[in-house]
């Protein structure tokens, strides 16, 4: 994690206020990995993902004109544990410019992590994204293909497991009703606090990223290359 806060020191120190606020280790890593990704390029693969095929064996199938290349999320939004991207893609350099915006506490430990930097964080800015033309989005039948998700969880939370719980023996409950009432009440307060504090860093000239539409180059360019 130094190691990591030292880059973003160097090279993205707009950032460290939002990296400070984190409550959670693992959300300064899933930050981290947008960053490094967004300034190196490369293939990022979790711990607990091994790969089922050589991953140039699919890259092969990917148009040069793509830069990055997510894995749709289970049960929802875009993963985090397998990505790979040229450097500076589009796509990541909208996803770490929106960081700052997004609420960093949803009253529990789960929705936090997910909404403010994970799998569910990623596929609201996978669905805003104007230019989804420069991203290979792969659906998990096709990542099977090539990558074998061997473990569990690399992360866990005391909720994440109840809820995880309750998916895998399809239990309804009044408390997982209310959990789920108080995440959104949680989010909606926060949703009308961040966008207040937006509005205020506007009036102070602060002009967010604005990503417009690349121009596209003439014909297709196969083979995608990091």
């Amino acid at each position: 994690m130094e190691d990591l806060e030292a880059f973003l020191v160097e090279h993205y120190p707009w950032f460290l206020p939002k990296w400070y606020s984190y409550p959670y280790d693992v959300m300064r890593t899933d930050a981290g990995r947008y960053f490094l990704l967004y300034h190196y390029g490369g293939i990022y693969i979790d711990l607990d993902v091994t790969c089922g095929e050589p991953v140039d064996s699919y890259l092969q199938l990917v148009s040069r004109d793509k830069d990055t290349v997510v894995v749709q999320g289970l049960p929802v939004g875009v993963s985090t544990d397998t990505m790979i991207a040229k450097p500076h893609s589009l796509f990541l350099e909208h996803t770490i410019y929106t960081l700052p915006y997004s609420i960093s506490w949803y009253l529990f430990p789960y929705p936090t992590v997910m909404l403010g930097t994970g799998p569910t964080y990623l596929g609201l800015r996978y669905r805003e994204f104007a230019c989804k033309d420069k991203v290979d989005l792969l659906d998990r039948v096709d990542f099977n293909k090539y990558f074998l998700h061997i473990g569990d969880y690399t992360w866990r939370t005391w909720d994440g497991t109840i809820l995880q719980f309750f998916n895998k023996y399809s239990i309804a409950s009044p408390a997982l009703c209310l959990f789920l009432l108080l995440s959104l009440l949680c989010y909606i307060f926060r949703k009308s606090i961040a966008m207040k504090l937006s509005v205020i860093m506007t009036k102070a000239n602060y002009i967010p990223l604005t990503l417009s539409k690349p121009t596209t180059r003439d014909g297709v360019n196969s083979n995608f290359s990091i």
